[in-house]
């Protein structure tokens, strides 16, 4: 999930003070990025801190994912959801996992990001919160990354653009079959991938217009993704974004290609360009 852009609220309850600081957009991108060496640096004290994402509607939660370190002395936590939390503190809680230490793991490294998720399948989730206790307290700890993984529930949100499958009648941002589509694989340098896919307006009601279609990049490559990872309407001449000028109700573009060209001397690691849709009105 891109928490970090599409409207979520990060907050960071200390349970001590009662001190409930909002993170900024550069902080909830440090922690919705792939590099572990970035952090946001905290200190725990009796009897320890939750940190909570509130989503602007109601989602469906199929995998977690968070990193921290607590530096020379031990730390753990729990995991927990609501249904209609607004602020972290208040609503009904239920637990997902009483220990995160183990089974959501540490992902120290990209490939363990895509192979420890902690899978779990939530309906109707509004907050998340993931309890952070020390054994020793006063001391300086790291959070690193939290990743989410899931849907909006059905119905949220309902006049919105969403990347569609190039050939079939179907979505490519859910959990199905499709969530893999765009993994390009093990691409090799000099080598040349491409993809397709389309936008859909899912309004019933509501054109969308001015929409720019871009890959969004939180951890990047050297040289530079956007130098080398393009996008195209023709397969041919082919930019960092593009611009669709509007979409009816229930429309869909036509096909969109998205190019892998790396350089010779492309950084070797994995990465994970975004491409989102965003539509600069509906009316």
């Amino acid at each position: 999930m891109l928490w970090d852009r599409d409207g979520t609220v990060a907050v960071f309850y200390d349970r001590n003070a009662g001190l409930v600081p909002t993170f900024t957009e550069g902080q909830r991108q440090t922690l919705n990025d792939e590099d572990t060496t970035t952090q946001l640096e905290f200190t725990v004290n009796s009897p320890g801190r939750d940190l909570v994402l509130i989503f602007p509607e109601l989602r469906d939660i199929t995998g977690l994912s968070i990193y921290v370190t607590f530096g020379s002395f031990q730390g753990s936590g729990s995991a927990d959801w609501s249904a209609n939390s607004t602020n972290g503190v208040d609503g009904t809680w239920n637990q997902i996992e009483a220990s995160w230490a183990g089974p959501i793991g540490q992902q120290a490294n990209k490939p363990e990001m895509r192979d420890d998720i902690y899978a779990t399948a939530l309906s109707g989730v509004k907050a998340l919160r993931f309890r952070i206790t020390a054994a020793e307290f006063g001391f300086k700890s790291q959070l690193r990354s939290l990743h989410v993984y899931g849907n909006l529930a059905a119905g949220e949100s309902p006049d919105r653009l969403r990347v569609w499958h190039p050939t079939l009648d179907e979505a490519l941002d859910d959990a199905d079959a499709d969530g893999p589509f765009f993994d390009f694989g093990d691409h090799a340098r000099l080598d040349t991938a491409t993809k397709t896919f389309r936008v859909k307006n899912i309004s019933g009601t509501l054109t969308a217009t001015s929409i720019t279609v871009s890959l969004n990049v939180l951890t990047d490559a050297s040289p530079a993704l956007s130098t080398w990872m393009e996008l195209s309407t023709d397969d041919v001449n082919y930019s960092t974004s593009l611009n669709i000028s509007s979409l009816a109700p229930g429309s869909i573009s036509s096909v969109i290609f998205v190019r892998a060209a790396a350089p010779d001397d492309a950084q070797l690691s994995l990465w994970w360009p975004r491409i989102t849709a965003v539509a600069g009105t509906y009316s």
